[in-house]
């Protein structure tokens, strides 16, 4: 009698093992998933980090080129104040 309680007992036990075994993986799982959308949502990061790179290079390139246009009507102003008429119709591009 003493020995079926003992194997019961025993059987019990390896059960609880098995049990813990298995949350342990799902724990396991619930990581690798964590560390997996933590990777995802730093790609996304990066890829936006990137595209306002982009942006910021593109406002920077307009206004460059605002500049130029800037320095071209500026250039054309002065040929107009100081009455160079001839030089600012020969000058057409």
């Amino acid at each position: 009698m003493a020995t079926a309680r003992l194997r019961d007992f025993l059987g019990e036990l390896g059960k609880l093992g098995k049990l813990r075994k298995l949350r342990e993986l799902g724990e396991l799982r619930e990581l690798r998933e964590l560390r997996e959308l933590r990777e995802l949502r730093k790609l996304r990061e990066l890829r936006e980090l990137r595209e306002l790179r982009k942006l910021r290079k593109l406002r920077e390139l307009g206004k460059l080129r605002e500049l130029g246009e800037l320095r071209e009507l500026r250039e054309l102003g002065e040929l107009v104040l100081s009455k160079k008429w001839d030089d600012l119709f020969l000058e057409v591009p």
